[in-house]
């Protein structure tokens, strides 16, 4: 069993990290096209087109990866889009009348109309889990890659180039699955969508506030550093998040899916001892390959950072040991979060990710009025790591405590 998960997680890895390798191969070139400061402005755009996807779908395409049936993962699907289409135009609506009465920034409809299309795609993906069509999910992650580096040296000539590059690759990939998406929920009544509402109502109201502040704990440190310190010093820090953060958080969330269809499945048998197996052993392994590669990040580094990118993004190196901690931690915790769900502890988790959220910002939004870039994020670093320890743990705890009752 733990071999063909291994297998069944490889292939969505395995897609992801060629995904990811695409884009840092690439960094040499868009390090030389793209200043720091366009650096900047594109972690703006990227962090409200996450922020902003959660926001669209309230996390209802996870009950398609839980789905029991061929009828039910219609009827999962159908909500997840309706809810999609639905928020977006609200969404949409609601920023043109902003747009009226203040001058918001030139990243905010793009993002808005790029969340939609990440939402979307997210929908498709988890239909694929659902059908254990690992390689065809990680084909498309490696496709919409391409586009992304493609588009994005096609638009170097732009100063948000990087922008352009972004929103059009979703735009094309996103298309290309909106035709089986639509076929799946034709499947199902229009009637049928209140009971699927009812099966999600705990991923509406707790799991999607939950993972939105999640989010926003990883993304919310662009926003206030942008106030408080030089478009260069936040270019450097995105250069950090892109090199390590990014990667990583594709990694754990690529685990994340096919963990939960997996635990899913054993929980339906009742099986909290298989599951207890295959949490610690997991755990020890992405511990020791990230571990291992944190590592070497750690000791080489600075020089590959200086021929890679360029003596300009030196900055880059001491930020990227700062987070390294907290990053290795979240990583691992991130792989695993579905175990709330699964225990219906949504609400337990949420409160956490409100206490955990307000301290870590705070001491960011603290530390950026007296501390210089680097003091600050290690501040808000450390922070995190201890957090997330504590999350890790409970994790942990959940599976024991039913496996004892």
């Amino acid at each position: 069993m733990l071999k063909k998960l291994v297998i069944d997680i490889s292939k969505i890895v395995n897609g992801t990290v060629i995904a990811q390798l695409l884009p840092l191969i690439a960094l040499p070139f868009f390090a030389r096209l793209y200043s720091p400061e366009a650096f900047a402005n594109f972690a703006l755009f990227f962090a409200s087109s996450a922020i902003g996807s959660i926001i669209l779908s309230l996390r209802t395409e996870t009950g398609i990866i839980s789905s029991t049936s061929e009828e039910e993962l219609a009827q999962n699907t159908l909500l997840a889009l309706i809810f999609t289409a639905v928020l977006f135009v609200f969404a949409a609506l609601g920023v043109f009348a902003l747009q009226l009465f203040f001058q918001l920034p030139n990243f905010v409809f793009p993002a808005l109309f790029t969340s939609f299309l990440l939402a979307l795609f997210n929908i498709h993906q988890n239909v694929l889990v659902w059908h254990e069509s690992f390689g065809e999910a990680s084909k498309l992650i490696i496709i919409k890659s391409v586009l992304v580096v493609t588009l994005t040296l096609l638009f170097s000539f732009e100063y948000n180039g990087q922008v352009w590059g972004f929103a059009l690759a979703n735009l094309l990939i996103t298309a290309a699955v909106m035709k089986p998406l639509l076929k799946i929920s034709r499947n199902t009544k229009a009637s049928s969508v209140k009971t699927s509402l009812i099966k999600n109502k705990n991923n509406i109201f707790y799991l999607a506030p939950h993972t939105l502040y999640n989010n926003f704990i990883l993304q919310g440190p662009i926003y206030i550093l942008s106030i408080y310190f030089p478009a260069t010093q936040v270019g450097q820090y995105s250069m950090a998040n892109r090199l390590i953060a990014a990667p990583i958080s594709f990694i754990s969330s690529a685990c994340n899916k096919v963990l939960f269809k997996k635990f899913s499945t054993l929980e339906h048998q009742k099986n909290t001892k298989t599951q207890q197996f295959l949490m610690k052993k997991l755990t020890l392994s992405l511990f020791f390959l990230l571990g291992l590669f944190f590592s070497i990040l750690y000791l080489f580094g600075e020089s590959l950072i200086t021929y890679i990118l360029g003596p300009n993004w030196l900055s880059t190196y001491p930020i990227i040991v700062a987070l390294l901690p907290w990053l290795l931690l979240r990583s691992i915790a991130g792989a695993f979060a579905f175990i709330t769900i699964l225990k219906e502890k949504q609400k337990n988790a949420l409160l956490f990710e409100l206490v955990y959220g307000f301290v870590s910002l705070s001491i960011l939004y603290t530390q950026s009025q007296y501390n210089n870039l680097l003091h600050t994020v290690s501040a808000f670093a450390i922070t995190g790591a201890i957090f997330v320890s504590i999350q890790l743990a409970w994790y942990f705890s959940l599976l024991r405590h039913t496996n004892e009752t």
